[in-house]
């Protein structure tokens, strides 16, 4: 795989095979939109998981992404839904669109693809050009108050075996993470086995990197794009953010 092409548009099935199963943060984003109101942005939409949702509960939504493959997975859930999203094919930190957001969301960790900082602040920037005077940007990331240098220098984990919707077979997931604690970043590489109508074993490899944030490292961040912090929270159960809290979930207006 080259450096320069998207993740995602090579393995946009086998994530959705993965994450279509997760919905515990999908009622949280549904509560703030219903909160701050629409119309509602959701940048590093991928395939419509949380976009979805939001188009069936009424909200004017659009959805944003660098993938296209991840985009054609989203116009297709939606046409199943019998709802309607704008889908638009941009990287966040370029976001250059007709209108403004009373309700951006950034979920499930999208902003850590940003690894280098003149992109995070880029990204923070463009989304405020994009909120209404009195907009919200909702962030969700992993608690990187968690991380240390203590992590082992690589692993390998078994990260699930489940059916694969399409076909019934297995599939099986395995991660190799390389912790980089100095640099804030984990470097990723997913192996997706599965078998095909013969009984052949397919293997496919995707690399990522993903950068974790420590709390007050994001709040800098947003301030330094404009961005006022209103709420810290540690779980999608809007539970008061701790030293353990497994999520970071921050409010900036």
């Amino acid at each position: 795989m080259t450096r320069n092409r998207n993740p995602f548009d090579r393995f946009a099935r086998l994530y959705d095979w993965e994450h279509d199963r997760y919905l515990a943060d999908v009622e949280v984003h549904l509560a703030f939109a219903a909160r701050f109101g629409g119309p509602v942005l959701e940048l590093a939409c991928g395939s419509g998981r949380l976009l979805a949702p939001l188009a069936q509960a009424g909200f004017r939504a659009t959805g944003v992404d660098s993938s296209s493959a991840m985009l054609e997975r989203a116009r297709q859930r939606l046409d199943a839904l019998g709802v309607q999203a704008q889908l638009v094919e941009q990287r966040m930190e370029a976001l250059d669109l007709d209108g403004q957001f009373r309700t951006i969301i950034l979920g499930l960790d999208s902003f850590g693809l940003l690894v280098k900082r003149d992109d995070q602040l880029r990204a923070l920037r463009a989304a405020k050009h994009h909120a209404t005077h009195d907009g919200r940007l909702i962030l969700d990331v992993a608690n990187g108050n968690l991380r240390g240098a203590a992590e082992p220098p690589e692993e390998l984990l078994h990260d699930l075996t489940l059916p694969d919707p399409e076909s019934g077979r297995p599939i099986t997931k395995f991660v190799l993470r390389r912790p980089k604690p100095a640099e804030q970043l984990d470097e990723l590489m997913f192996f997706y086995d599965e078998q095909d109508q013969r009984g052949y074993l397919k293997r496919s490899m995707v690399e990522l990197r993903l950068r974790w944030f420590t709390r007050f490292e994001l709040e800098l961040l947003l301030q330094a794009a404009g961005w006022q912090v209103e709420e810290v929270y540690g779980g999608y159960d809007l539970a008061a953010y701790g030293p353990q809290s497994e999520r970071l979930l921050i409010v900036a207006r």
